[in-house]
């Protein structure tokens, strides 16, 4: 059995919202929010890695087929 990582919470109205805002469908909003999570509960941290975790998040991105991520819009 994988370990647990941890838990990741997602408030669908805030999905819906933001998914709105930037013009892609609430999945994509979900699947973000959720590629981000997981990179926190691996132990990256955007604020002080230096962009390692920005650069992962841009990769997995890609593989996904995912919009631009929560790193992204921040730096925009």
């Amino acid at each position: 059995m994988a370990p647990r990582l941890g838990d990741i919470a997602i408030s669908l109205p805030r999905a819906r919202a933001q998914a709105r805002q930037f013009g892609h469908s609430t999945e994509s909003e979900i699947r973000i929010l959720m590629l981000h999570g997981v990179l926190h509960l691996v132990g990256m941290d955007h604020a002080s890695d230096a962009g390692r975790m920005a650069r992962a998040e841009k990769r997995w991105r890609l593989r996904l087929g995912l919009p631009d991520g929560l790193i992204e819009r921040v730096k925009s």
